[in-house]
């Protein structure tokens, strides 16, 4: 008896079990599925804690302030404990290492925004009480004022995750990859670089907030021709967000494009509502829609206010450029640089990205009112990064200054990896696709993390000339580093192959000259160091720049062997060059001319002697990049030197006084 019960009890228990596992799968999966995300989000935040905590570099912890981060941070000592925008005493901490002169108030200097100090400043506040509590000197630099500052770019950078997620789930129908995207691209590209080894930078508040603002733009669209315009909250906030945006990094203010398509579609959803009477319909816009816009303005230019009276209190204008009217070339943006250059371009630095901006064509079709739009957001960010004077960033981890792209990017490598609905067939071949993408991800994820984890403020790589494939594979040996490195390869290709086009030359000149530029490159202002007056331009024939020249030369640096002999001299100037060639006639061609040809007009022509001959041209404009610098010879003339020389201001005659 006591055995069948047992056996009765086992049966019962056997038929709960099969009932759970199989006939009722919805009541406990979804469970399973909370827990184990809540689980990865658990770990990804103490991972990514620890990291933040314990990095190092051969100078201590990364968890201190570095090179901007104290720009940045010395707003906070001056606004909270000091209660003024004087930041001379910080500067007697921090060392001013950038050099900014006294602006003609008589205070110091900071090219670089409030905006990171403000969202900081809870942070910094409970750094600065716990210091006060353990009876540390807490003069707004203490370890905890510090630590705890600097923690605000961690959490920003975990916080742009949520609406980027949203945005994904939303309008591609996921559920896990909508999490796992965006964690994919934050880890494959130079945003978490500034969440973990250099914090303290405004790209996490970048990040975030137009993360959120792409994400509540879309939330509040409505489809249908009969629904309302967006109401006055929903401005409200949208207001907010782009004035949020605006004070993390002004550049970001260019994201109101979004803000236009919106007004847009209110206009179009009032007339939609009435399309017999379409006068009607235009004063409902200008009574009830228009307020609404001005109220979002309002609040946007609110949101903004710290960093207008900022500006005012140290450069005594509520709006200017802190770095110079000269800073912007917004007539010749080099957009193809900042996206391709292995000197800090986007794409050889996280090819990920490369994959996740075609992923953007993927987007136009599957979605096309967001995925054309995060198009246009990315191409006003690319063409306003690529006007940057120094548009590779100082001594940038990659292309950071792309902060605010991070959504776009992740929504466009999300329409690759999420697989839409449709024929069964179609269906598992893009599955497989996606597959191969994710793994891909995956790898240039953790890849790009032990290439960020080795880098840090002292050792980032500043200069170019290097092939950054060359630098991943160096850093990162073995079948990690191979595929990082071809990955880097692929991705800026077709800038690689267009130049060697372009200019017949071998596809590896691309990286070696592109962003090697002579005579300095420094912007005045920025810097202690300034741009140099004299430089000399290679004329070694082995050299990928230089075309129709041999190393054959007794005594000199090559001789000419094609009529149309090319050096590529890239130069990133506004004032006038003069381009000074040494040569000497070939032996039997005394009286023989010597042509400088720069970019298709003659700058300079002299007559050749068996001495040495000094040909100098004045070039009153050049291009900003590659110039090319055509010397028309007899073949055997012999070629000694070349150099360029430059005024004092690279900015030119132009440059205010």
């Amino acid at each position: 008896m006591q055995h069948d019960r047992r056996l009765g009890l086992l049966a019962r228990l056997s038929a709960r079990v099969r009932s759970m596992l199989l006939a009722r799968p919805a009541r406990w999966l979804p469970h399973a599925r909370h827990a184990l995300g809540g689980a990865a989000a658990v770990a990804v935040i103490v991972a990514s804690g620890l990291w933040l905590h314990a990095g190092q570099d051969d100078r201590g912890d990364t968890l201190r302030l570095t090179a901007d981060a104290k720009y940045y941070h010395a707003y906070l000592p001056s606004l909270v404990l000091d209660r003024d925008l004087d930041l001379t005493p910080q500067y007697e901490v921090t060392r001013n290492w950038y050099g900014f002169d006294d602006t003609d108030l008589g205070r110091p200097g900071n090219v670089f925004g409030i905006g990171p100090a403000v969202f900081s400043s809870p942070f910094f506040l409970a750094g600065h009480a716990y210091a006060r509590l353990t009876g540390e000197e807490a003069d707004g630099f203490s370890r905890p004022e510090v630590v705890a500052t600097l923690s605000a770019s961690w959490v920003a950078s975990l916080a742009a995750l949520i609406p980027a997620a949203l945005l994904i789930r939303r309008r591609l129908g996921s559920q896990n990859m909508a999490w796992v995207v965006p964690l994919l691209i934050a880890a494959a590209g130079p945003v978490v670089y500034y969440a973990i080894r250099q914090p303290g930078y405004a790209h996490p508040f970048a990040m975030l907030f137009v993360a959120w603002l792409v994400e509540r733009w879309d939330a509040s669209f409505r489809g249908e021709a009969s629904a309302p315009p967006r109401s006055l909250g929903t401005w409200v906030v949208l207001g907010a967000l782009i004035g949020a945006s605006a004070l993390a990094r002004p550049q970001c203010a260019l994201w109101a494009v979004i803000l236009f398509v919106a007004a847009g579609d209110d206009v179009r959803r009032v007339l939609a509502r009435r399309p017999e009477d379409w006068p009607g319909g235009l004063r409902e816009v200008a009574v009830c829609v228009v307020p609404r816009w001005l109220a979002g303005a309002a609040v946007s230019l609110l949101v903004f206010s710290p960093q207008l009276l900022a500006w005012n209190a140290i450069y005594g204008s509520f709006y200017t450029v802190p770095q110079g009217d000269g800073f912007m070339w917004w007539g010749d943006p080099a957009w193809s640089e900042v996206l391709f250059s292995s000197r800090n371009g986007l794409f050889p630095w996280a090819p990920l990205y490369a994959l996740a901006g075609a992923g953007l064509a993927v987007a136009a079709v599957r979605t096309p009112r967001v995925g054309l739009v995060l198009a246009v957001g990315l191409a006003v960010q690319t063409v306003a990064n690529g006007a940057v004077w120094d548009w590779w960033a100082g001594g940038s981890y990659g292309g950071r200054r792309f902060d605010s792209a991070f959504v776009v990017f992740a929504y466009g490598f999300a329409a690759l990896a999420v697989a839409p609905g449709g024929p069964g067939v179609w269906r598992r071949v893009w599955a497989a696709g996606a597959a191969l993408a994710v793994a891909l991800a995956v790898v240039l994820a953790v890849a790009n993390i032990l290439l960020a984890n080795q880098y840090s403020a002292p050792n980032a790589r500043i200069y170019g000339g290097e092939p950054a494939s060359e630098i991943i594979e160096e850093r990162l040996p073995g079948p990690l580093g191979a595929v990082a490195g071809a990955s880097s390869r692929a991705a800026n290709a077709p800038a690689r192959y267009a130049f060697a086009w372009r200019y017949g030359v071998h596809a590896t000149a691309y990286d070696r000259v592109v962003g090697v530029h002579a005579l300095g490159e420094l912007y005045p202002g920025l810097n202690r160091i300034r741009g140099r007056e004299q430089d000399s331009v290679s004329l070694d024939p082995q050299q990928p720049g230089v075309i129709g020249l041999s190393p054959e030369c007794d005594g000199c640096a090559a001789t000419v062997t094609d009529q149309d002999a090319r050096v590529l001299v890239a130069l990133n100037r506004r004032d006038e060059i003069t381009f000074a060639l040494r040569a000497a006639a070939p032996e039997g061609g005394a009286g023989a001319r010597a042509t400088l040809v720069l970019n298709g007009a003659s700058i300079a022509d002299a007559e050749l002697s068996e001495e040495t001959t000094r040909i100098e041209g004045l070039a009153p404009k050049v291009r900003r990049g590659v110039n090319v610098l055509e010397i028309r010879a007899p073949a055997g003339t012999a070629l000694h030197s070349l150099r360029v020389e430059g005024t004092p201001d690279p900015r030119g005659p132009a440059a205010p006084e």
